[in-house]
């Protein structure tokens, strides 16, 4: 290790890696389906869980302040996974729908911090909405659940199906919003005890996944970390992180990389 006074960042999650690298010859590595990438770090040759299926990726994110419906926070958390919402319809069950969609966003639903697509989608819809996927055409849907159609009078479905249609947010205020100026947001010195995780956090980029931005973070300042490990932070170091923009690694790639960096340092530190 580094001779520099390094701190670990917060533990994110882990990753199943296979037996030491030491202890493995090329024949082992292929038997066992992975490729070596460093000394430490093993992979497995294949798809990820959340790569076949997208539901149970872990998410990490705040939904943005200028969201303010169920609905639109449905939207913003669905399309970087490729699903939308199934909002079309004039069935009772689809006018139910419509009631969901047009509640207010409860505050504690803003911090998604983790837990998987499959779960979100869950504690959006309450107590009283259950989710329906449609694995096929990639799309969600809610219905009522049982018992609780005495609740939501006609004239509830009608109104919430003309509000939804009439203010659906075309997400004018994040993929249409105007560029955001350059500005740098920057922090040091490092004090013992600061992690990445509680840095970035200090800014506002959440338009993008905690992981997003930690990765964004990293790349930006390889020299504030010791070993080439975003858990490295290096005492003493100055941080300076542009904007993220849309061409930023995407949340599954950015969240594999995260838990890449986290198995290395429990690798290098623990006995």
């Amino acid at each position: 290790m580094s001779a520099a006074s390094v701190i670990p960042a917060s533990v994110l999650s882990l990753v199943l890696l296979a037996p030491s690298l030491q202890a493995m010859n090329t024949a082992d590595v292929v038997s066992q389906g992975a490729v070596k990438e460093s000394r430490y770090v093993l992979h497995r040759v294949g798809a990820t869980s959340e790569q076949m299926d997208v539901m149970q990726t872990v998410v990490r994110t705040t939904i943005p302040d200028q969201i303010k419906t169920v609905g639109t926070a449905l939207e913003y958390l669905l399309k970087p996974y490729g699903y939308q919402l199934d909002d079309e319809g004039d069935e009772t069950t689809q006018l139910d729908f419509y009631v969901l969609l047009t509640r207010p966003l409860p505050e504690p639903h803003r911090t998604i911090d983790p837990m998987t697509l499959t779960d979100v989608l869950n504690v959006l819809g309450g107590d009283s909405f259950e989710v329906v996927i449609n694995p096929v055409l990639r799309t969600v849907h809610y219905r009522l659940k049982p018992g609780l159609q005495n609740y939501v009078g006609e004239t509830d479905r009608e109104k919430a199906q003309a509000i939804w249609f009439e203010s659906i947010e075309p997400e004018p205020d994040i993929t249409q919003k105007a560029p955001l100026p350059m500005t740098v947001f920057g922090y040091g010195p490092v004090k013992p005890g600061d992690t990445l995780s509680d840095i970035v956090l200090l800014f506002d980029m959440t338009d993008f996944t905690l992981d997003q931005v930690l990765v964004h973070a990293f790349r930006a300042n390889p020299d504030a970390f010791a070993n080439g490990n975003m858990n490295h932070l290096i005492v003493g170091a100055y941080l300076s992180i542009p904007p993220l923009n849309s061409d930023s690694l995407p949340p599954i790639e950015a969240s594999r990389l995260v838990d890449e960096h986290c198995h290395l340092w429990l690798q290098q530190v623990q006995p």
